[in-house]
């Protein structure tokens, strides 16, 4: 009987199959990137969009008030710090830093606008606990309980109508509304023109000290594309505050990401 004796791979044939398998691996490595990057964005797309629904439920279950005991993203005498990733430091994404860049910026809440959110069931709020060697989504402990007729000079976080960043988020919740007037024209809950750096909203973080965890959600809603060790990762809501009731506008993630094109939460007006 003949012994037939299979042959290996010459050196050069394995140098060929080698480079053939480099480059396979240089078309298909990005794109797997890119299916992980579309994923983590529809996660946490679906993240933003599951916490307007909580907080748009809760209201109509309570019929006369929005959840309560947000996070205030202060540490009650001035906005959080933003992280520091080279001194490994813990505080809110870079996009808090304000100025003619960043998407949110310090600023306090007046009299009116503790009233109007007092007004729609809005009441306790909770600052940093900068001693907490938890998470900065879990750090947000220190309550806080708003008072109508206060001194006016409370702590608070904003989006900067300052900057192209924060105005872009605010024309994204104020687009047109046929309702009130014509295209390119943007309005408030009372059907008046703004420009957009007139328009005042107040962020607050959804932590786990809200009304809704617990009784609408297991757990408080977070976003996944930020190092959750160091930067706050809660979703974001915004309230129009100054009238004789806040607004309920919609929520971003906690780096202001919109989101918009997989999720249909914005430009809720809910009073």
């Amino acid at each position: 009987m003949k012994i037939t004796r299979s042959r290996g791979l010459t050196l050069i044939e394995l140098i060929v199959v080698v480079a053939i398998l480099a480059v396979l691996a240089m078309i298909i490595v990005p794109k797997l990137d890119g299916l992980t990057n579309n994923a983590n964005h529809a996660a946490a797309a679906a993240s933003v969009s599951d916490s307007s629904r909580y907080i748009q439920t809760w209201k109509a279950m309570k019929t006369t008030s929005f959840p309560d005991g947000w996070d205030s993203l202060t540490d009650g005498t001035n906005v959080w710090s933003t992280v520091d990733v080279a001194n490994k430091t813990k505080g809110l994404h870079t996009t808090f830093a304000g100025g003619s860049t960043g998407k949110f910026m310090a600023s306090t809440l007046t009299t009116a606008d503790v009233s109007g959110l007092i007004a729609i069931g809005v009441a306790t709020m909770y600052d940093v606990d900068t001693a907490s060697t938890k998470r900065p989504g879990d750090m947000f402990t220190v309550r806080r309980t708003l008072s109508s007729g206060g001194s006016g000079s409370l702590p608070a976080v904003i989006v900067n109508g300052s900057s192209p960043a924060g105005v872009n988020i605010i024309n994204h919740f104020y687009r047109e509304n046929t309702k009130f007037g014509t295209s390119g024209t943007f309005y408030d809950a009372a059907g008046k023109p703004l420009a957009a750096n007139s328009r005042k909203l107040l962020v607050l973080g959804l932590g786990p000290m809200n009304d809704i965890v617990g009784k609408l959600t297991q757990e408080a809603p977070s976003y996944a594309n930020v190092d959750s060790s160091l930067v706050y990762n809660r979703n974001l809501a915004l309230f129009e505050v100054g009238g004789s009731k806040a607004v309920f506008k919609g929520v971003v993630a906690s780096d202001g990401d919109l989101l918009d094109d997989l999720t249909t939460y914005m430009n809720r007006d809910m009073q």
